[in-house]
């Protein structure tokens, strides 16, 4: 499925209501030829998040069951697919 998000929209990749919830949040370009994703996950009244700087050479990382590809970047939206296992 593909996601384009501005910087601070987030997009629930992986939700379930008994379980977990996993979302990914654009939070722009902080620098020349860097970008940040935030990863968030939730379980009832827990949770953590961490960003992740990436170069746009960076095209695929691993997520939670499956992989991100990124698309297209820019500093005000990123464009992405999330490919399941």
């Amino acid at each position: 499925m593909d996601y384009t998000l501005a910087v601070g929209e987030t997009a629930a990749l992986r939700r379930n209501v008994f379980t977990s919830t996993w979302s990914v949040i654009y939070a722009g370009m902080p620098a020349q030829d860097r970008y940040s994703i935030v990863v968030t996950w939730t379980m009832g009244y827990h949770a953590t998040s961490y960003n992740l700087f990436l170069t746009p050479s960076v095209r695929t990382i691993p997520f939670k069951g499956g992989r991100l590809r990124f698309l297209e970047m820019s500093p005000e939206r990123i464009r992405f697919r999330y490919e399941r296992a």
